[in-house]
């Protein structure tokens, strides 16, 4: 295996953990926003 490949594939798994994060994130402040106004 090339390092290069793994360097891609490593990116690309922390890219997808940080999108996770930010979309739940992403929830909490929505759920702020919907107590705020419910």
């Amino acid at each position: 295996m090339n390092e290069n490949l793994l360097n891609h594939i490593f990116t690309l798994d922390q890219l997808k953990k940080q999108n996770k994060k930010y979309k739940k994130k992403k929830q909490k402040n929505f759920l702020k926003l919907l107590s705020v106004f419910g």
